[in-house]
């Protein structure tokens, strides 16, 4: 606080002389301040997950819901579609597996 004073007193003086190596130390320390305090706040935020935008703020993905081509989607009418599409996919990967399987032995 006395740099500060002594500074103000230096301009008012017009001894831009001495104020230029004066204003050069508040500004030193200034900055010194300042970094200090990003890397206690940065060492937190990796060392004890304080205040990380990982922690306070869920990931959030986003679907594209367009379809390229309309043979993409398949409609399904009614729920019965839907079951025997199910079905015909779960005995696909069915016989599949015992395809591997015979193919071990």
């Amino acid at each position: 606080m006395t740099q500060v004073v002594d500074f103000i007193d230096q301009v008012l003086d017009q001894d831009f002389a001495s104020a230029a190596p004066t204003f050069k130390d508040i500004m030193g320390d200034v900055v010194n301040q300042s970094l200090e305090q990003e890397k206690v706040k940065i060492a937190d935020q990796m060392f004890n997950a304080v205040g990380s935008e990982a922690q306070t703020e869920p990931d959030v993905y986003e679907l594209d819901l367009e379809a390229d081509d309309a043979n993409d989607i398949e409609d399904f009418d009614d729920d019965d579609d839907l079951d025997a599409a199910a079905e015909e996919a779960l005995d696909d990967e069915d016989d599949e597996d015992e395809d591997d399987e015979e193919d071990e032995e």
